[in-house]
């Protein structure tokens, strides 16, 4: 009776998992079925040897195959860890700090400002592409596999792993002298955000969230994060960039129900808003007409300091759209309920 066939997997070391580069870590042998599935695990066909996969928090070389029945291949998956991410958290958090600082190089200083729009306007300048900029041609080099979404520039690359930039996240604060603008930069594979990024460089501040855990560093040193447990939602002050993003009937009525409900509405902030949802000053952010660049790295610092993120309906706001940020889950539920009407 012939043996059942194996794949020799190589689990990528730290120093590979942060630049999906070398073949670090060790070699196994892994007892496949007798008839062995030919797929990944998301449909596509076998591995082969020389293939690099990152499926969900796990990264996986392939490099060979022991299959005497002739049967597929399929992959074996190495988990990334705390180290991996504390790795990359270290490495990246200092190049995006320098990418963001680029901004204030133009800003409260005359330059001009496009729409990307040809009715309506969406503000853009050269701050914008130049921030996007160089944190592309880092990342880019840096990690040669990975796949770059940016909103000035649009996407590069493939891979498993991908770039997620929003260069200057209140560029219509940045152009009225508004110093609440930030840099946004999530690290994400097929299954969602890793590693998230705030930068707010005009106050030196920068927000990090991953696996749980969030915290802030700026010029009063390092804190951890944590939303605050006030009561119910009136007794709660619930933020949103301009009320004017409302702009369907039903999303009108959705927020004017918040806001008349809330203790206090205050409008402005951007991106900050998130970060002061998550330092526990502010109890709840409601907005809309968000791209996925907008909210995927403050998806992770908000629950990483304890709140809670999710679309109008509870579900998943990675693509945007109406979003609903809270400081604890009773306070959520409130939320939900009232915007649903």
């Amino acid at each position: 009776m012939p043996s059942a066939p194996c794949l020799l997997v190589q689990h990528v070391g730290e120093a590979d998992l942060r630049d999906r580069l070398g073949h670090g870590g060790t070699v196994e042998r892994r007892q496949l079925a007798a008839k062995p599935t030919a797929e990944r695990g998301d449909g596509r066909p076998g591995m082969e040897p020389g293939d690099r996969r990152v499926l969900g928090r796990d990264v996986v070389d392939v490099v060979g195959t022991d299959d005497p029945t002739g049967g597929g291949s399929v992959c074996h998956r190495a988990r990334m860890d705390r180290a991996d991410l504390d790795a990359i958290v270290d490495e990246l958090t200092p190049v995006i700090e320098a990418a963001s600082r680029r901004s204030l190089e133009w800003f409260r200083r005359p330059i001009e400002v496009a729409s990307k729009l040809d009715v309506g306007f969406d503000p853009v300048t050269e701050a914008d592409r130049a921030v996007e900029d160089e944190l592309r041609e880092h990342l880019s080099a840096r990690f040669p596999g990975h796949r770059v979404v940016g909103e000035e520039r649009g996407t590069t690359g493939a891979g498993e792993l991908s770039w997620i930039i929003d260069p200057i996240d209140g560029t219509r604060a940045f152009v009225s002298g508004n110093p609440l603008f930030g840099t946004l930069v999530c690290l994400r594979d097929a299954t969602g955000p890793l590693v998230g990024w705030m930068h707010l460089p005009v106050l030196g501040e920068t927000y990090v969230g991953r696996d749980g855990a969030a915290w802030l560093t700026g010029p009063t040193g390092r804190r951890v994060l944590a939303t605050r447990t006030t009561g119910a939602l009136d007794e709660a002050i619930v933020c949103c960039t301009h009320p004017d993003m409302f702009s369907e009937p039903d999303e009108v009525a959705a927020f004017e129900r918040v806001a008349s409900a809330a203790r206090m509405t205050r409008y402005g902030g951007d991106c900050a808003n998130y970060g002061f949802l998550s330092l526990g000053f502010v109890d709840a952010v409601v907005e809309t007409d968000l791209a996925p660049y907008d909210i995927a790295a403050l998806v992770l610092i908000v629950r990483g300091a304890g709140g809670l993120v999710t679309s109008r309906d509870g579900g998943d706001p990675g693509d945007g759209g109406f979003v609903v940020a809270s400081a604890h889950a009773a306070l959520h539920h409130e939320l939900l309920a009232v915007v649903s009407g």
